[in-house]
């Protein structure tokens, strides 16, 4: 008897665990659509690193049930790179992919005052930091998005040129 109820509240776990992750996957689906219609000359998308991310373990941090997850993401068209940075309050993952796979070892990929405006949902300020100082060249896409995990996920998004300020922003 012991063993029957410790195998039925294994099952429940695994599948609550694997609604949540599929959930995430939809969401990432939701989020590629918006992304492919800027980029479509990538073999690999946002979507399927995410995929893959999720099921190496890399994104365990997450609780998909009540967490708030941050995403910002660029696509180096010049040497087909990705970079990205998914962070929770609690944790942050960030890499690099090429065609030789993720590198993790990425300290510094976006600004602080940009995680910062991102975390703090503050898309007026992004908009405005856009026209002031987005000049340089090349021009790189910037893709963020928020999403509330609960019953039912809250999904905000949003593209941006990549802007620099030399008296305030850093890596």
């Amino acid at each position: 008897m012991k063993n029957y109820i410790l195998l039925l509240i294994t099952t429940i776990l695994l599948e609550s665990n694997s609604c949540s992750a599929q959930n995430f996957i939809d969401i990432s689906r939701q989020l590629e659509k918006k992304t492919s219609k800027a980029i479509n000359t990538k073999t690999v998308s946002f979507h399927d690193l995410r995929v893959a991310l999720l099921k190496s373990g890399w994104l365990n941090f997450i609780d998909f049930t009540k967490d708030t997850l941050y995403i910002l993401e660029s696509y180096d068209i010049q040497d087909g790179s990705y970079i990205s940075r998914l962070w929770t309050r609690k944790s942050i993952i960030q890499y690099k992919y090429t065609k030789d796979g993720f590198d993790f070892n990425q300290k510094k990929l976006f600004t602080k005052f940009t995680i910062q405006l991102i975390q703090n949902w503050d898309t007026i300020s992004i908009r405005k930091e856009e026209m002031l100082y987005s000049s340089s060249l090349p021009v790189y896409t910037i893709y963020g998005a928020r999403i509330i995990f609960g019953s039912i996920p809250l999904i905000a998004y949003i593209r941006f040129k990549e802007f620099f300020y030399s008296k305030r922003d850093e890596y």
